[in-house]
């Protein structure tokens, strides 16, 4: 008994804003909705799930491409998903219930083809969408959108609840919010113009975020941290890497293990914490805000304005500057702090 295995189809090319979306090859099955949408469910094993928001007829487009032996013939691939494959597209109760599934199991190799949905939907659509090993891409929703697969995922214009985990592939998300809750155990995680509450976690890679607003948690056991304009509350630890902070204008805690902090802060913060146990700490702040220091490492560096009022033994700086103001606490248990005025 021949058992094919669902696999990648497609590739998407993103631009900027991870909007844009192009697909290798023409749909082998196109089919119109009639029939009124609230949700959306799609499972398939291997294939790429794309669901848009649109004004227009929804509309489901199907494609199919070989894996591993050369089919390039169109009629040659609906036979294989004719005699091997169950693909449902079905509407219950105003339920999308869309999958892809292997009549024999998922054994076969030789003569998998891969299976790919792109969807158009009103949208306030809520959607559950399954994929073993495909990537992810959500556009122009406002329903609360679940996910789960292995590859990559993209999400734009998403309001609502968002919460998703892909097991080997990076996630972008933009123009996002107002709860957003995604992971990844070995991807990179990008963030842009988001705002509300915003989890994210990656195990083995880096963290990009960009004009942030509300209350932002970001975790990575062995990336770097990279981080300009967040406003609200912002924590932010890595075990492996450095982290780098740039105009930030929140409730600040930053913590590495084992890397630097770099904090540019040319924006007045709420309240700084940085925590570099076995690096290096160094910190920027404005000349023209009080604050309030209190800094310990295996050394201090840095020149301290003339209206400082308080101590520096080399190691621990405590004290007041333009009056007081903002709480910044700098610690580094084996490395340097450096603290400077622009």
């Amino acid at each position: 008994m021949k058992t094919p295995l669902i696999t990648l189809v497609l590739i998407f090319v993103y631009s900027i804003t991870f909007a844009q979306v192009n697909w290798t090859n023409e749909p082998l099955i196109q089919k119109q909705i009639k029939d009124p949408i609230r949700s959306v469910s799609v499972k398939t094993l291997a294939g790429n799930i794309a669901v848009i928001g649109t004004s227009d007829q929804p509309s489901i487009e199907v494609y199919v491409d070989a894996i591993n032996e050369a089919t390039s013939s169109k009629a040659e691939l609906r036979r294989f998903v004719e005699q091997d494959y169950a693909i449902d597209m079905v509407v219950r109760d105003h339920q999308l219930m869309v999958s892809a599934t292997c009549k024999y199991g998922d054994s076969n190799w030789k003569k998998a083809v891969s299976i790919s949905f792109k969807i158009f939907v009103p949208r306030n659509v809520v959607c559950n969408l399954t994929s073993k090993t495909g990537s992810v891409s959500l556009v122009n929703l406002d329903g609360n959108q679940t996910f789960n697969t292995s590859g990559s995922v993209n999400l734009e214009k998403i309001t609502g609840v968002i919460k998703g985990h892909t097991e080997s592939g990076d996630i972008n998300v933009s123009n996002a919010g107002s709860d957003i809750d995604l992971s990844t155990k070995s991807g990179d995680i990008v963030a842009m113009n988001c705002q509300g509450k915003v989890k994210l976690k990656t195990d083995e890679g880096g963290i990009n975020l960009s004009r942030l607003k509300g209350t932002i948690d970001a975790e990575t056991l062995a990336g770097n941290i990279l981080s300009d304009e967040i406003d609200g509350t912002f924590n932010t630890q890595t075990t492996a890497g450095d982290i780098t902070l740039k105009r930030m204008s929140c409730h600040l805690t930053a913590t590495t293990v084992s890397g630097t902090i770099n904090a540019e802060l040319s924006k007045a913060c709420k309240s700084i914490k940085l925590n570099a146990t076995e690096g290096d700490a160094n910190i920027i702040l404005t000349s023209k805000d009080g604050f309030n220091l209190n800094c310990e490492g295996k050394s201090i560096s840095g020149d301290m304005p003339k209206k400082f009022s308080g101590t520096n033994d080399g190691k621990k700086l405590s004290g007041a500057v333009f009056g007081g103001g903002v709480p910044v606490e700098v610690h580094a248990a084996s490395g340097e702090v450096k603290v400077q005025f622009i």
